[in-house]
């Protein structure tokens, strides 16, 4: 692709103010000398199907937002500057109480919304677009357990001058994690 480096630029902007959270990014890379297909011998000389494709610039952001469905909150770290820990009001339990019954406190509930774009189509460099949705629903036991759903589509698409060996379409996928750390 290209033996110098790239500059890269990015912005972001968060935010935690009860149960919402939000937080919004954008990113621009440029790397200069960009060749596809093969990069220049060590004599400069480029190979067969070698192509100059001079300074290329990609580009991508996203912007998404949360919110506990219970009485909890998600606390921004100044410091840091970033996301602290969610600790729920009431922690996951199920146990027997001292009058026999089965008590139960349900945990932090969040549910999310995500949108990712990047466009990596620049200067004969054909890359491609792609946008995405993700919907997310978090459900925080304790401060050190949570169970994470996530169902995501994206769509990606090329240059319509120049798909040779790439496959625009949709991907729609589901993906379920418990996370524990200590």
């Amino acid at each position: 692709f290209s033996r110098d480096g790239a500059q890269i630029a990015n912005i972001e902007l968060a935010m935690s103010r009860g149960p919402w959270t939000a937080a919004a990014e954008g990113t621009i890379a440029v790397v200069t000398n960009v060749f596809s297909g093969n990069l220049p011998a060590p004599d400069g000389t480029l190979p067969s199907g070698a192509k100059a494709r001079g300074t290329y610039l990609g580009t991508g952001a996203y912007v998404e937002v949360m919110r506990f469905l219970t009485d909890d909150h998600r606390p921004y770290v100044k410091d840091r500057p970033g996301y602290g820990r969610v600790v729920p009001t009431r922690p996951f339990s199920w146990a027997k109480g001292d009058d026999s019954r089965w008590c139960f406190d349900k945990g932090a509930w969040e549910v999310g919304v995500r949108y990712d774009y990047v466009d990596l189509t620049h200067g004969g460099v054909n890359g491609g677009t792609s946008h995405g949705v993700t919907t997310a629903l978090n459900w925080y036991l304790t401060s050190n357990a949570r169970v994470q759903a996530n169902l995501s589509w994206m769509t990606r698409a090329f240059n319509p001058n120049d798909t040779s060996g790439r496959l625009a379409g949709d991907f729609t996928g589901f993906g379920l994690r418990f996370n524990a750390d200590y």
